[in-house]
């Protein structure tokens, strides 16, 4: 699984990238300059889906 930590520039430029091995923490700065990576924006995608998936089976076992 893969999580998205969004921070300030600041944290971006001062904190190291963090991998665990059955996790990958992929930090992404808000208000950079980076080229579209269309890999990441799939990845990204991929996982809001999953996440929204996720939720509505929660939401129905709820009901």
């Amino acid at each position: 699984m893969r999580f998205f930590r969004f921070f300030k520039k600041a944290k971006a430029l001062n904190g190291p990238v963090n991998t665990k091995p059955k996790q990958e923490i992929i930090r992404v700065p808000i208000g950079s300059r980076v080229p579209r990576n269309t890999d990441i924006d799939q990845l990204i995608d991929n996982t809001l889906e999953n996440s929204i998936r996720r939720i509505k089976k929660f939401e129905e076992a709820l009901k």
